[in-house]
């Protein structure tokens, strides 16, 4: 008989499902893309069932591909977007779709919140407030959509919600794990609690808000109805899970002090290990997260959507559906045809803000090229978005060293399907002057969560030492001096530029909103 946990992770735009050994090896995994819905300009959303359905045929497809049986998944750990919002009733049947985290609806609650109570939000939570924030989508449908806010009973993340669905939970049982409540904008991080003091000052009932629980916590057994349909056998240990980027830091060995990854998913995340709570209150930019390991956090810098614009600039302007199994992919090939176009895509620049700015937030920033010529091809066109994610993260760095005095970054771990690309990788070393190290799993996310269900079952003893037995770098990209030394001059262009178009998108906003 075989030990194994499964690790399900609901990303933005998909849904993965990861089956391990208990020595560390995946032994199947299975994926599913998500619908993104955009109801009206500004809202962005997905079907909560979808989310569910998609979870269980994952779970299903997922032991098909490993070959084993079911019966030897001894736990269940979810995880996913950190951000979003579902309410649901006292049944757990949902009263809304899930709001997306892309979603910006909130953002008129956002500027009131910040204009009166930023500094307060700011030192309780560590995180700047943002459209993706529970609070402000909270006071949306709490002023828009009054009857479903009042038949509300809990506000949970989408990986919560699949969660507690899978187990049969009702209102009663609705938890979060501690990692996950950073993007509320109304909890006290130091304490891990929610925040009576900020939730008083806009009347939102603390009762809306799930228990706050431990990862490795069991917060159900698999219902017989959904076990049915995913091949697992009921009374299978269901564990809290936590975040994406909890968990991918995780999953890439991120476990010390002073350690800096790159999560490259559908957002773009650059971030360090740190060993108390540190609140950026000096430039009022970095978000400072909970790890899953105690008495760990992660101050970060993360460009919303920026992996999603790769996602949108493959299937928008290169007319190409992702190939079938077995064949090179489209990132592949864009990767080969960008690596022959030289560094800063012959003065070509693009800005990754689709769904607005984040660090520092800027809700009214959109995307966009700007010295675009004739010479210029598709293969420019892709290099210079993955140049423009680099020139993000050279922004991170700066702030870090700037408010971690002493701080010296010798090497990033990276993980995410991002991670694939050679030439990203390459790209993001030139332009940080840092080695890149590429790890023997690629979605770190995935092997974070799985971690997490073994311990929470009592199948692995040590959370640390098992991360340093299952993390192991195999690839490392070095910088190169000369083209980090042109690097840096684009990238010092590029911040200049992006911070002189914060009045033309504002006023862009007023005339056409």
């Amino acid at each position: 008989m075989t030990d194994l946990v499964v690790a399900l992770d609901l990303g933005t735009t998909n849904v993965k499902g990861s089956i391990f050994s208990i020595e560390g090896e995946v032994v199947g995994d299975a994926y599913r893309e998500v619908k993104l819905i955009y109801p009206r300009s500004g809202w962005v959303e997905q079907n909560s069932e979808e989310l569910y359905d998609s979870s269980l045929f994952v779970l299903r497809e997922a032991i098909k591909t490993s070959k084993q049986s079911g019966s030897d998944v001894r736990a269940i750990a979810l995880g996913g977007q950190m951000a979003g919002l579902i309410l649901i009733d006292r049944n757990w049947k949902p009263l809304t779709p899930f709001e997306s985290w892309l979603d910006i609806r909130c953002k008129e609650y956002v500027g009131n919140i910040k204009k009166e109570y930023g500094e307060l939000v700011w030192n309780k939570t560590g995180m700047p407030l943002h459209t993706h924030s529970t609070l402000p989508k909270l006071l949306w449908w709490k002023n828009h959509k009054p009857n479903i806010f009042r038949k509300a009973r809990k506000a949970l993340l989408a990986s919560d919600f699949v969660a507690g669905k899978m187990a049969g939970l009702t209102s009663d049982d609705a938890f979060i794990n501690y990692t996950s409540i950073v993007f509320s904008g109304c909890h006290n991080a130091l304490k891990l609690t929610w925040s009576e003091e900020i939730l008083n000052l806009f009347d939102i009932p603390m009762s809306v808000f799930p228990k706050i629980v431990r990862p490795w916590d069991i917060i159900g057994e698999l219902s017989a109805q959904s076990a049915k349909r995913c091949g697992i056998p009921p009374g299978t240990p269901i564990i809290a899970g936590a975040g994406d980027q909890a968990a991918a830091s995780l999953g890439a060995g991120i476990i010390e002090p002073g350690m800096a990854f790159d999560s490259s998913g559908t957002a773009a995340i650059f971030s360090v290990c740190i060993d108390q709570f540190v609140p950026d209150t000096k430039h009022k930019i970095l978000e400072c997260l909970k790890s899953i390991v105690p008495d760990l956090w992660l101050l970060l810098g993360a460009v919303s959507g920026g992996g999603l614009c790769l996602r949108w600039f493959r299937d928008t302007l290169t007319n190409n559906a992702m190939k079938k199994r077995g064949e090179p992919s489209t990132y592949a090939q864009l990767d080969e045809r960008a690596e022959k176009v030289p560094p800063g895509s012959e003065k070509l620049f693009f800005i990754p803000h689709f769904a607005g700015r984040r660090n520092p937030l800027d809700s009214n920033m959109k995307g966009g090229w700007i010295r675009l010529t004739w010479s210029h091809t598709v293969a420019h066109l892709y290099r210079s978005i993955l140049e423009s994610i680099a020139y993000e993260y050279y922004f991170y760095l700066k702030l870090l060293k700037n408010l971690l005095h002493g701080f010296k970054c010798r090497e990033v771990r990276v993980v995410g399907g991002g991670g694939k690309s050679m030439l990203w990788n390459q790209i993001k070393s030139d332009v940080l002057g840092v080695p890149y190290i590429k790890l023997s799993h690629e979605e770190g996310a995935a092997l974070g969560l799985a971690v997490v269900a073994g311990f929470g079952i009592g199948l692995l003893k040590d959370i640390k030492e098992t991360v340093r037995k299952w993390v192991r770098p195999i690839k490392i990209v070095k910088p190169r001096p000369d083209l980090h030394i042109k690097y840096t001059k684009y990238a010092e262009f590029y911040l200049n530029f992006v911070n002189s178009l914060r009045d033309v998108f504002e006023n862009h906003s007023k005339i056409t909103q």
